[in-house]
């Protein structure tokens, strides 16, 4: 008998395997976005995971691996060490959330077919894998080796702009934290009075 960590049955009766990441983000996705609840314990994360079957070596190594990623933050209270999800996961698992309860999430939005090409050296497989995701995640289909196929009016440069735009603005936020945490940023200069002479 499979267990759930051996993860769900796929085509032809194939096990597929969830990795400790996915889980993490499902179990709180569901908690923290759904349900609104606030950090977790290493510990609980570490229990709950034990019971789908992974360790506590690897559930804290992706613990360390997605908070390295900025998937996840943690916070040390005492001897206590928690963690919830940054505000990118949140917006990631709430877009995701919309679509699996959406009627009809890949309705082609326009008319006819938009079509994408690229290529990337072999050396940088990461990029190459980081695009794929995000045409998928668009609702394209790959027709062939570089080539991708969407129905409708589809504006994948947008959605890059877009999260261009966030990254900006989250780096323009940390540096705005970091310089009040120093006690530095601009100071309002004071003008220098005269002093006052007793009148006879």
């Amino acid at each position: 008998m499979s267990t759930p960590s051996q993860g769900a049955l796929g085509p032809g009766g194939a096990t597929v395997r969830r990795r400790p990441e996915q889980l993490l983000l499902a179990f709180m996705g569901e908690l923290m976005v759904a349900g609104g609840a606030g950090p977790l314990p290493a510990s609980v994360l570490i229990a709950v995971l034990g019971e789908l079957g992974v360790g506590e070596a690897a559930t804290r190594a992706a613990l360390t691996r997605m908070a390295t990623r900025r998937l996840l933050a943690s916070e040390r209270v005492g001897r206590t060490v928690t963690y919830r999800l940054t505000p990118e996961s949140e917006r990631v698992l709430g877009e995701a959330r919309d679509r699996v309860f959406d009627a009809d999430p890949f309705a082609p939005r326009g008319t006819g077919w938009t079509l994408v090409t690229f290529s990337v050296p072999e050396s940088r497989r990461d990029v190459r894998h980081r695009v794929r995701a995000q045409l998928a995640w668009a609702g394209f289909g790959l027709l062939r080796d570089g080539l991708w196929i969407a129905p409708g009016e589809v504006d994948v440069a947008l959605g890059a702009r877009r999260r261009a735009r966030r990254r900006s603005a989250r780096r323009a936020a940390a540096r705005r934290r970091a310089t009040r945490q120093r006690g530095g940023g601009p100071r309002r200069r004071r003008r220098a009075r005269a002093p006052r002479v007793p009148r006879p």
